[in-house]
C-alpha cells in the first residue's frame, strides 16, 4: 500500500507533512501563549494540508474521477457526523462536539480506506475536524505548558 503518491504532488505532500510533524513539538518550545497557540495551529494546519494534498494525488494517480458528494453510506456517515460536531462546539455541549468530532475523524479514515469513498465532501469532513479537534486540544495542552 502506497502512503504517499509519486510524482510532484507526492514530495509536496511528503515535504509538507515532515514540517508539520516537525514542527509541531518546536511549537511548544515557542515563549508566549498566544504565540505558542498559533505556532501549533500552524503546524497542524500543515500537516492536514500535506495529508489532504496526498489524498488528492494519489487519487488522481489512480485515475478516479473526484466527486463532489459521498459514493456510500460511511461517507454520508462522515458527512453527518461533521455536520453535527461543528453545530454542537457552537452551543454549550463543546465537550460532546469534540467527542463527535473525534467520531467523524474515525468515521473518515474508514470511508476513505476501507471503502474508497475520496469525495471532497468526505475528505473535508475527515481533515476538518480533524483540525478543529487537534487545534483545541493542542490549544489546552500549551496553556498548561505555558502556565
Amino acid at each position: 500500500m502506497r502512503i504517499f503518491a509519486a510524482g510532484t504532488a507526492g514530495r509536496v505532500s511528503l515535504g509538507l507533512v515532515a514540517v508539520g510533524l516537525v514542527g509541531l513539538p518546536v511549537a511548544f518550545l515557542v515563549p508566549g501563549d498566544p504565540y505558542r497557540l498559533v505556532a501549533c495551529n500552524t503546524a497542524v494546519v500543515v500537516l492536514l494540508t500535506g495529508a489532504g494534498i496526498g489524498i488528492l494525488a494519489d487519487h488522481h494517480n489512480r485515475g478516479e474521477a473526484l466527486t463532489i458528494a459521498p459514493s456510500t453510506p460511511a461517507g454520508y456517515l462522515t458527512l453527518g457526523l461533521f455536520v453535527a460536531a461543528v453545530i454542537l462546539l457552537g452551543t454549550h455541549f463543546a465537550v460532546a462536539g469534540l467527542g463527535v468530532g473525534l467520531l467523524a475523524i474515525a468515521a473518515g479514515l474508514f470511508t476513505v480506506t476501507a471503502r474508497h469513498d475520496r469525495s471532497a465532501l468526505v475528505l473535508a469532513g475527515t481533515l476538518l475536524p480533524a483540525a478543529l479537534v487537534s487545534s483545541f486540544l493542542l490549544g489546552e495542552v500549551a496553556q498548561a505548558v505555558g502556565s
